[in-house]
């Protein structure tokens, strides 16, 4: 029988908060410090970046070119449990100012994030994250 308490919505709300107050501070080395060692991003570009290592390089990449200066905010909508301590997590996520080539920059861009966490000593870490935007039709 496992110790480890499981985890819960008010700690996919804390982890999502570290997310947004890296990103927002641009701070790559804090944001790939949201996911476990071995974690993984596949963005909404198709683009897999693992390791905290390569998310680190990947998202100094973003903040220095197509996300210079944008700001997100996560809303954890529903958290479900997997077992062994892995929980799936459904997000929405808005980031807003996101630069465009002629300068307007896109005031706010919709993504739902599916990802799944789990519990890495004292903290809620990112295992597997995979943001997406809906098809509008």
């Amino acid at each position: 029988m496992s110790t480890t308490a499981p985890l819960t919505k008010l700690d996919a709300d804390a982890l999502f908060r570290a997310v947004d107050e890296a990103w927002n501070a641009a701070d790559a080395a804090a944001l790939s410090r949201c996911y476990t060692q071995e974690g993984r991003l596949i963005d909404p570009l198709g683009g897999v970046s693992e390791g905290r290592d390569q998310l680190e390089s990947q998202y100094a990449e973003v903040f220095a070119t197509i996300m210079k200066g944008s700001r997100i905010t996560s809303c954890v909508e529903d958290v479900r449990p997997l077992g062994d301590g892995l929980v799936l997590i459904d997000a929405t996520q808005t980031i807003c100012d996101v630069p465009t080539p002629d300068g307007q920059g896109v005031p706010e861009m919709p993504l739902h994030l599916a990802a799944v966490i789990r519990r890495d000593g004292d903290a809620a870490l990112i295992l597997e994250a995979r943001p997406y935007a809906f098809m509008r039709l």
